[in-house]
């Protein structure tokens, strides 16, 4: 059964708890945890999801992004140019996927992301702004808009 977006907001509070737990706080800096005691530690954990793929996923997904960072590729530039450095802007239709979120996703699988297919990818460009699907008349798509630009104009002042 898939999980709900309500699923994990309610546990989102939790999840940064877990990560919190090491010896450097958040899910970007989880490389340390290396052996088995700390995935047994959070699959003990009732107040997350617990799928021994899904955590070995994001403490390598962490890794996979931190290599990244060390190689000198900022990872906001890498995914913003998949969509030419602009909001991809919907209309009547809204899709699961795209060309675009099909590209992403088989660029971050060469980097080694797992748990990245290119249906998740699209409701998180969705999520950043990258992707844009509200209806003309919705307050949200004014509010989209001008959160993309704010990202990417921080983006190039890095």
């Amino acid at each position: 059964m898939p999980l709900s977006c309500a699923a994990f907001e309610s546990e989102r509070g939790r999840i940064h708890q877990c990560w919190d737990a090491g010896p450097h706080p958040r899910a970007f800096t989880v490389p340390w945890m290396k052996d088995h005691a700390d995935v047994a530690r959070l699959l003990a954990d009732a107040g997350i999801v617990r799928s021994r793929a899904k955590i070995v996923a994001t403490i390598g997904n962490a890794r996979a992004y931190l290599a990244m960072q060390a190689a000198g590729e900022d990872f906001a530039t890498f995914a913003w140019r998949h969509v030419g450095g602009k909001p991809i802007v919907g209309g009547a239709r809204r899709p699961t996927q795209s060309p675009e979120s099909e590209a992403l996703s088989k660029a971050l699988k060469a980097r080694g992301f797992k748990f990245v297919g290119p249906v998740i990818v699209y409701a998180w460009m969705q999520a950043v702004g990258m992707v844009d699907d509200h209806d003309a008349a919705c307050f949200r798509r004014v509010a989209t808009a001008r959160g993309s630009r704010r990202a990417r104009q921080a983006s190039r002042a890095r």
